[in-house]
């Protein structure tokens, strides 16, 4: 019988760091910058994009805001833009709105 593979563990803090990254470089940030962002110490930053402390669920939720992006986007999710709407989006198609 064979198991599937299990990610190596820390992988995912990685994956997640390398998009906050992407997201620094986007807009000319450092460490300094996004520790200034959540309130933190540089070497917090620091330690958080190495993937060796986890971020907090509520940085978590602090760089979605101030990136204007989903939370799943900070996962490797595809939806880079936070949706519209109290309800998580889609109230426009969920009322049929623009649909014929």
């Amino acid at each position: 019988m064979s198991t599937a593979p299990f990610p190596a563990p820390g992988s995912e803090r990685i994956r997640f760091a390398d998009e906050i990254r992407v997201l620094m470089t986007r807009r000319r940030l450092t460490q300094g910058d996004l520790a200034t962002v959540l309130g933190v110490g540089q070497s917090e930053i620091s330690k958080r994009l190495r993937g060796t402390v986890p971020f907090r669920f509520d940085e978590i939720v602090e760089l979605a805001r101030y990136f204007d992006v989903s939370i799943g986007s900070l996962f490797g999710e595809d939806s880079t833009r936070r949706p519209d709407g109290p309800d998580g989006g889609g109230q426009a198609a969920s009322r049929g709105v623009n649909k014929r």
